[in-house]
């Protein structure tokens, strides 16, 4: 059941309002599913799996309290949560699947999504012939956050289940969640000391005076399209991969960070570019990590930089972002940048509706960086003895199975022109990379997506 509040949290407040212009802040996770499909269980299944989830059954509104603005989630029952079944038209071969799903919905997913008037979220059901379908769960990203999103395309699988068979599950006592990376370990938020202050005020300003080293290409300046490029591991590539990092010792989002460096790198030297500063940022969710810290939306971020002479060697990259990582943790800087953007929305708070909107689309697009990498862990895992598995649940349902689910953030806030989100399914690891128009060709998004995996095969 999801947690409810008055007020969004800051995290959610921001995420509406920089939802502006060509910022939609949207979460797409589309759960293909080959074999035989009762469509008039569609719309029941995802109906039953809204009672968990109020908040999608809810607009915005707008309270001013003591001289400040807040907004707040209020139960509107008199508009219908969206859900479609339409035809995959004229779909070529050539084309992969996600980018054809996601081209079919555009006039959904590029409009201007209107949160004081219509529900965060709706889901699509696109038939690609009449076995093949995939089921395109669509949230907006104000309303929670990836793991919530996961766990709700979740639950309408298992309601379409349950209606379907009339068993609720088939294995009782059965423990899953959403995602994997948002179980940890909880930890006390540790005292301030007077150099809190001055990291603080560091992390907030060095963003907006970064001048990151992007890969050179020849993209369209201000073009609003973003492509999404999809590699698998296979399953025995992703144990190989899982029990390499293990026996190094390694974090498998060290090694991701790195080959995203060197890959940025090695992409402009073959272009005779020279490569500055790169800079990371590393989402990640920080549910259950401090006690008293339990949000909508559980996301805050690491940050990493890189220059020519930190790129020289791989595996000393790797140890250096590695050794970085673990200081900003026991620094707990994660929650440092959580508390800036507290910081902001209170003071942008004392201010209208529409100039506060506009202050902080502005600020959020000014945070550009390199590339920015979210490992989400894996998807709908099972949970044994507390902890999550590889083995994710459900699969199946009857005589259909679940093949694949297709994750992406669809043109998330901030002006970062490459986005890598990472998780695993199946146990086999999948790497989508949001690309935007404005940088690369299509063509070369492709190509940049081949330097970055064999890298990471490779060379780490």
């Amino acid at each position: 059941m999801q947690k409810t509040s008055r007020f969004l949290d800051p995290n959610s407040e921001m995420i509406a309002l920089a939802s502006y212009s060509n910022t939609k802040n949207l979460l797409v996770t589309a759960i293909e599913i080959k074999g035989p499909v009762d469509e008039g269980l569609l719309r029941p299944c995802v109906i039953g799996a809204l009672e968990g989830f109020p908040q999608l059954r809810s607009c915005l509104k707008e309270i001013r309290k003591t001289g400040r603005h807040h907004l707040y989630w209020h139960p509107n029952p008199d508009v219908e949560f969206p859900v479609s079944v339409s035809d995959l038209k004229d779909h070529e071969a050539s084309t992969p699947i996600f980018d054809a799903v996601l081209s079919h919905l555009a006039p959904r997913l590029d409009r201007d999504w209107d949160l004081f008037e219509e529900l965060p979220g709706e889901v699509h059901f696109v038939r690609i012939s009449q076995d093949h379908r995939i089921a395109v769960v669509v949230t907006h990203h104000a309303v929670f956050d990836a793991a919530t999103a996961s766990e709700f395309g979740r639950q309408c699988v298992l309601q379409y289940r349950e209606l379907l068979t009339g068993i609720r599950e088939d294995f009782p006592g059965l423990k899953t969640h959403g995602l994997s990376t948002s179980r940890k370990r909880t930890v006390k938020i540790r005292k301030g000391k007077w150099d809190d202050m001055i990291n603080s005020a560091r992390l907030a300003v060095r963003p907006l005076i970064w001048k990151p080293a992007l890969p050179s290409g020849t993209g369209i300046p201000k073009d609003q399209k973003q492509y999404h490029i999809k590699r698998l591991f296979t399953v025995e590539e992703t144990a190989r991969l899982v029990m390499s990092t293990q026996k190094r010792g390694q974090a498998l989002i060290d090694l991701l960070a790195a080959a995203s460096n060197l890959a940025i790198d090695r992409w402009n030297k073959r272009r005779n570019v020279e490569t500055g500063t790169v800079t990371t940022a590393l989402t990640v969710n920080i549910r259950d990590r401090y006690q008293s810290l339990d949000h909508s939306n559980n996301v805050s971020a690491f940050f990493f930089e890189s220059n020519s002479n930190d790129r020289k060697d791989p595996k000393q990259l790797v140890r250096s972002l590695a050794t970085s990582r673990i200081r900003q943790l026991r620094k707990q800087m994660d929650l440092t940048e959580h508390k800036n953007v507290a910081r902001m929305i209170a003071c942008a708070s004392l201010l209208p509706f529409e100039v506060r909107r506009k202050i902080v689309h502005y600020v959020t697009q000014k945070h550009q960086y390199s590339i920015a990498i979210t490992l989400l862990g894996v998807v709908w895992p099972v949970m044994k003895n507390g902890k999550p598995t590889f083995d994710s649940y459900p699969t199946d349902v009857r005589d259909s199975r679940i093949s694949e689910i297709h994750g992406t953030g669809y043109k998330h806030l901030t002006s970062t022109p490459l986005v890598l989100i990472v998780y695993s399914f199946l146990k086999r690891l999948n790497l989508v990379l949001a690309a935007s128009a404005s940088l690369f060709t299509r063509e070369e998004a492709e190509a940049f997506m081949d330097l970055f995996m064999y890298v990471l095969r490779e060379d780490i």
